[in-house]
């Protein structure tokens, strides 16, 4: 083989590996969309999810508040696609520190009873769920 014929055999291989290479790094990580879904008296979904789709209407977050020396409280709400809004609102501890380790692209999970107060919340933050695109 000429050292011209290595070297288009030599280009040929690396550009097939590149290839490879992008190909699996592009697939690679599990890939979860998570949109505004309502679960019973529950609602929950990814903020990343909520954020980036067509609709204009759903989205969903959790907050706290504190005003002086009062202890804080805190609230989770959202509405869905369809228009449908849940909310519920706080004081527990265990809620707040739930809520407190939320980030911008979390994934939000909250049920309300029968007197608007919160019964449950999780929050999940996993590189599984779409960050939000600007």
């Amino acid at each position: 083989m000429t050292s011209n014929g290595r070297l288009k055999v030599a280009l040929f291989a690396a550009s097939t590996l590149v290839v490879l290479g992008a190909a699996h790094v592009a697939s690679a990580g599990l890939r979860e969309e998570a949109p505004v879904f309502l679960d019973g008296i529950g609602m929950q979904g990814a903020m990343g999810s909520a954020r980036n789709t067509s609709d204009t209407v759903q989205w969903i977050g959790c907050g706290i508040y504190v005003e002086g020396l009062d202890s804080p409280s805190a609230w989770c709400e959202g509405v869905h696609s369809n228009g449908t809004y849940r909310g519920c609102t706080t004081t527990r501890k265990s809620h707040i520190q739930a809520i407190a380790s939320a980030s911008n692209d979390s994934w939000i999970f909250f049920r309300v009873d029968s007197t608007g107060r919160c019964s449950s919340v999780e929050i999940q933050t996993r590189s599984s769920h779409p960050p939000k695109k600007l």
